[in-house]
């Protein structure tokens, strides 16, 4: 059974079991004007977490509303085994970009922690938004350790990924709807 952990407006921790958690990130509310505000913000913008490349930075702040120190805490807890960050829309913008902010800070510990934690962490996104440029997308995704796995909105009725706007894309695999 799912245990709420941690929750605020735009994000909610979930404990399944002693040793994962998923931290679901909403959506966008077109009724909410600052949902709306961070979607429009999105003239791409070099951020100092990235080597190179560029990323919307309404969908970087909205990241940023997760401690990541909080986070990286739980990814190197003893006998965790998953921590799952998902969200759909403007939820999986967050969930990426709060997995590649967390991974950087990672960067700082020795090796075979760094790896361990790695292996821990995922990103498992739902219609989400193209969040970077595609020099930022490959900085992304070697920070990772696996690239996020984002999978097309359903029902097809809903809108797919804006297509290539200011040279911003999607990063990672599109897993195919089953038939």
């Amino acid at each position: 059974s799912l245990q709420v952990e941690a929750a605020s407006g735009y994000w909610v921790v979930c404990r399944y079991n002693a040793s994962s958690l998923i931290i679901a990130w909403r959506g966008t509310d077109t009724q909410c004007l600052e949902d709306v505000a961070t979607d429009l913000d999105f003239v791409p913008a070099r951020e100092g977490f990235l080597s190179a490349g560029r990323v919307h930075p309404g969908f970087l702040d909205r990241a940023r509303t997760l401690d990541t120190s909080w986070l990286q805490e739980r990814v190197m807890t003893a006998g965790m085994e998953h921590v799952i960050l998902t969200g759909h829309s403007l939820g999986g913008a967050a969930a990426v970009l709060s997995s590649a902010l967390v991974c950087k800070t990672l960067q700082r510990c020795k090796p075979p922690l760094h790896a361990a934690a790695l292996q821990r962490l995922r990103a498992v996104t739902f219609g989400a938004p193209q969040v970077a440029d595609e020099e930022g997308a490959a900085c992304i995704e070697a920070l990772l350790s696996l690239p996020p796995h984002s999978l097309p909105p359903s029902p097809p009725s809903l809108p797919s990924p804006p297509p290539r706007l200011l040279h911003l894309i999607h990063e990672g695999d599109i897993i195919p709807s089953p038939p």
